[in-house]
């Protein structure tokens, strides 16, 4: 077997989960300030309330998916190796990536 070397997917996962916070951080902050907005009386009908629920859930499920896509960085880091062989696809993930995106 050859000299380990370092786990480059491994390496992109971690710097792309600040990423992930902060699409959250993003999507948090312009639909609670939609919602406090509307809670504010900033649009009052009958409309305005169906954008209101409509617009809470769609706060709830990007929120549920922000938060699988931070856990889901989490777990795949967590199951890979710091070091890997040199011809591994961890170890070459950066170049399979851009040959994958040529095809």
């Amino acid at each position: 077997m050859t000299d380990p070397v370092p786990n480059v997917y491994k390496h992109a996962l971690i710097n792309a989960r600040p990423a992930a916070d902060l699409r959250a951080a993003d999507i948090r902050s312009s639909l609670n300030a939609a919602s406090l907005a509307l809670m504010a009386g900033a649009w009052k009908s009958s409309l305005a309330d169906e954008f209101g629920q409509a617009l809470s859930e769609h706060r709830s499920t990007l929120q549920s998916v922000a938060s699988e896509e931070r856990d889901t960085i989490d777990a795949e880091v967590a199951v890979q190796p710091d070091e890997v062989p040199k011809d591994s696809w961890q170890a070459n993930w950066a170049r399979l990536s851009r040959l994958e995106g040529l095809g």
